[in-house]
């Protein structure tokens, strides 16, 4: 990974100087994903050294986790979510959320309308993965799925940011969906909406998404504007965007 994202990549791992609660990476050359994870600083730890050099493989998902109040620093608790951890799951699945939830409880709830599994750890994140796996299981699209999961978890609670990335053997999925106006709650001070935007880049061989507040050291990134989807195909080529309201237009039968 390291050797094709530089000095984005070291700017990216900056960010754990703050988001230290946990790092996880999951990669994958097609199948099923594997996964490296562990709740500590990704800056100073050798094993998120040796993963990010050294695991040979054509797709990465790296998450850096910022814990939000109360919840532990935990495995369970550590993103990405792969779907090797869900009885029955989506094959082939990672998964991440940027963000924060205001009514867990309220979320809990409504997962419990959509889906049968149980979250293993805290997090609105599992939550929200789960809700992803359930509308891929019932044969959605991914895109659509990811519009959806996003409009379920947005219609159950206040939140900052419901940014996510979504990685399956064909490519990555994400979608930018950020609180223009959000609130501080039980957060230290409210964020920045400008700490959710998600950037991307295409090239021939190699695509990226990226999201928070960071600045990439090369040329050619674009922007995701808010409540857009993207898919970015394996091994690079042309991507592809969505509006959220279009993804979930009513299917024609």
């Amino acid at each position: 990974m390291s050797e094709h994202l530089g000095e984005d990549l070291d700017r990216f791992v900056a960010l754990s100087e703050r988001h230290r609660d946990g790092w996880g990476l999951a990669s994958s050359s097609g199948g099923a994903p594997e996964l490296v994870k562990a709740p500590e600083q990704a800056l100073g730890s050798p094993r998120f050294a040796e993963a990010a050099t050294q695991w040979p493989a054509e797709q990465f998902l790296l998450h850096l986790r910022l814990a939000s109040p109360n919840k532990r620093h935990s495995m369970q608790n550590t993103h990405p979510f792969v779907s090797t951890e869900v009885p029955g799951g989506h094959p082939d699945l990672a998964f991440a959320h940027n963000g924060h939830v205001f009514d867990n409880a309220s979320l809990n709830a409504r997962t419990g309308q959509v889906t049968a599994r149980r979250p293993l750890g805290q997090t609105d994140s599992e939550a929200y993965f789960f809700i992803v796996d359930e509308f891929l299981r019932r044969g959605e699209e991914p895109l659509r799925a990811l519009a959806a999961a996003m409009q379920v978890v947005a219609d159950s609670t206040e939140y900052t940011g419901l940014n996510a990335v979504l990685s399956m053997p064909e490519g990555l999925y994400a979608i930018h969906a950020a609180d223009p106006n959000p609130r501080q709650g039980d957060l230290d001070r409210a964020p920045d909406p400008q700490q959710f935007e998600l950037r991307y880049r295409v090239e021939e061989r190699l695509s990226v998404v990226a999201s928070n507040d960071w600045q990439p050291a090369t040329d050619g990134w674009q922007v995701l504007a808010n409540r857009q989807l993207l898919f970015l195909p394996a091994g690079g080529g042309s991507s592809m965007t969505v509006d959220v309201d279009e993804a979930l237009l009513p299917m024609a039968a």
